[in-house]
């Protein structure tokens, strides 16, 4: 099976996703100041780390999940064997993001964190 779409579609669907991803959870905690994304509302009233790591509205583990959908999607046509890839490939986006999050992310702004 080809892919449905060119690069320059991935890159723009990777950005909608990023933004998107960005947009919605800022929309379910807008009053959470102990919410860390880049949130403008939560800017203003704390003094957290958003402010050093978000420069933009954009979240890239939305990107890249959704990139995985649309890759995984249009690759296997096996409902099954599509819906273990789709557990296996967020897992470890997430496994690897919440690794680096507490390896430099925390060390660098001296947070602490759950990893010694």
């Amino acid at each position: 099976m080809l892919s449905i779409y060119n690069y320059e579609t991935y890159i723009k669907f990777f950005f909608i996703f990023g933004f998107s991803g960005w947009f919605l959870e800022n929309i379910i905690n807008v009053n959470n100041t102990k919410f860390l994304s880049c949130n403008p509302i939560v800017k203003k009233k704390s003094n957290n780390i958003s402010k050093k790591i978000c420069i933009f509205p954009f979240l890239p583990i939305y990107a890249l999940s959704g990139l995985g959908i649309l890759i995984i999607k249009s690759k296997i046509s096996n409902i099954y064997i599509r819906l273990l890839l789709y557990i296996i490939f967020f897992n470890s986006i997430e496994l690897l993001v919440g690794i680096y999050t507490e390896k430099y992310i925390y060390k660098k702004f001296k947070l602490s964190s759950c990893v010694n």
